[in-house]
């Protein structure tokens, strides 16, 4: 994961500095895989060690960045007059976080030998077919909410800058607020979902 973060700060601040097309893409190749590996590596850690209760509080605060990256950008465009401020701050953050992945790391490789049955059950530990899991309503029914969900936050959070700076002749720095906050809505029902004591089993 250290290595994931490491690749998505240095391939956002790489874009800042960078003077032809190619290198662009080649960048954009190593912040992708960087970001893809940084989802499957905390995933996969959460569901190996913890309950869903945290993986969920994991996916809730995801909405803490998709808040703050519009909001950091917009600072940067309208105060400073330059995205590149605005990609630096990001990728700095990113390299921060992949120090602290090092730093920490004897924590994150200890062995939990202190398992009791008071212990929420890890997600890993959980053995059902896929035919079995893929005969079930709810899971269709969650795999549609996904679709839902993601579709409307890509959504927002791709076009509504551009929408309301370029359509609606709105002010940048106001558009810029308003992209970051404008999914609050979708990431507090997560909150509040997360919050709330599990009744579906």
């Amino acid at each position: 994961m250290a290595a994931s973060c490491a690749m998505t700060g240095l391939g956002l601040i790489g874009y800042t500095l960078v003077p032809v097309w190619w290198m662009m893409v080649v960048l954009g190749i190593l912040a992708g895989l960087g970001a893809g590996a940084i989802d499957a590596g905390l995933n996969t850690y959460v569901a190996a060690h913890f309950g869903e209760g945290l993986m969920q509080w994991l996916h809730a605060s995801y909405g803490i960045g998709v808040t703050l990256g519009p909001i950091i950008m917009t600072i940067a465009l309208t105060t400073l007059n330059s995205w590149q401020v605005g990609y630096r701050v990001v990728g700095g953050f990113q390299v921060a976080v992949a120090a602290c992945f090092v730093l920490t790391l004897a924590m994150w490789n200890q062995n939990d030998t202190s398992a009791t049955d008071d212990k929420p059950k890890r997600l890993t530990d959980y053995k059902t077919p896929m035919s079995e899991t893929l005969l079930q309503p709810r899971v269709w029914l969650s795999v549609l909410l996904f679709f839902l969900y993601v579709g409307a936050e890509v959504s927002l959070g791709t076009w509504t800058y551009s929408l309301l700076t370029e359509s609606r002749g709105v002010d940048p720095a106001i558009a810029g607020l308003f992209a970051g906050i404008v999914g609050q809505p979708l990431h507090l029902a997560a909150w509040q979902q997360v919050s709330m004591p599990n009744e579906w089993g």
